[in-house]
């Protein structure tokens, strides 16, 4: 069973999957103490790692990856 952290760091990581937070926001909580800052980078890895996936699927059609 997921802890109250776990549920409350899964609803910002989908918040900021669909653009409805940024990456500032989430370094104003940082700053005010909400989150830590390895929670802003769990909660940013969903992006990192669908972007990581994009450019290599890029690489695999033989696209251009250099400006990425």
């Amino acid at each position: 069973m997921k802890s109250g952290a776990e549920y409350f760091l899964d609803y910002y990581k989908g918040r900021f999957a669909k653009g409805e937070i940024t990456e500032e926001q989430l370094s104003q909580m940082v700053t005010a103490g909400t989150i830590s800052e390895d929670e802003k980078q769990y909660i940013m890895s969903c992006v990192v790692n669908r972007e990581q996936e994009y450019l290599g699927y890029l690489r695999d059609l033989g696209g251009d990856t250099s400006e990425a």
